[in-house]
């Protein structure tokens, strides 16, 4: 992921965490479920952050040990006052250090969530209240129901079949929150 692009993902998550905040006044009490979804907003955030400083400090290294950008696949050209001077030799020594940098930048860095052994153990109380109420227009049987068939199932397709009627709206951050621990479970 290009670290402009995650920069900008960041950005619109911070501004989701503060649109959502400012949605309750002084005199309105937050219920625990909207708690319970900005800090998971907050989690994301923060799980994001680190894996942009990381990118960042690498970024940072790759500078300091290859200050010009010399690539392994180009002549270098040295240029005085618009006189073009002889190529410049690079040494397997130089180029060696520029051809493993080139692999670790190819590479592409996931953080993995952990998965789950069984979906039922993985739910805390405030997790099933926030889906009972967002996904199960409060009924809390519909929900502890999904989750037990979604254990019982043998494959990740499977436990998606059970969501497919359901009919959600992808964009829902609830959705997306239930769906990811759903594959988890399946890893």
């Amino acid at each position: 992921m290009e670290i402009e692009h995650m920069r900008k993902e960041l950005t619109q998550l911070l501004d989701n965490i503060l649109e959502h905040s400012n949605r309750y006044t002084e005199e309105r009490a937050i219920p625990s479920l909207e708690i319970g979804a900005v800090l998971t907003k907050i989690s994301r955030l923060q799980e994001g952050m680190s894996v942009l400083r990381y990118l960042l400090e690498e970024r940072e290294k790759l500078a300091k040990q290859n200050p010009y950008g010399l690539k392994k696949d180009f002549d270098v050209k040295i240029t005085v006052d618009q006189e073009e001077m002889p190529e410049a030799i690079i040494t397997k020594e130089e180029i060696e250090p520029l051809a493993q940098q080139k692999e670790m930048d190819s590479e592409v860095i996931s953080f993995e969530q952990p998965s789950i052994a069984k979906l039922t153990d993985a739910l805390t109380l405030n997790d099933r209240y926030l889906y009972a109420n967002e996904l199960f227009d409060k009924d809390m049987n519909a929900f502890n129901n999904l989750v037990k068939s979604i254990d019982n199932c043998l494959s990740l397709n499977e436990a998606k079949a059970l969501l497919v009627p359901l009919s959600w709206n992808d964009e829902n951050e609830q959705v997306l929150s239930f769906t990811n621990m759903v594959e988890r479970r399946f890893l």
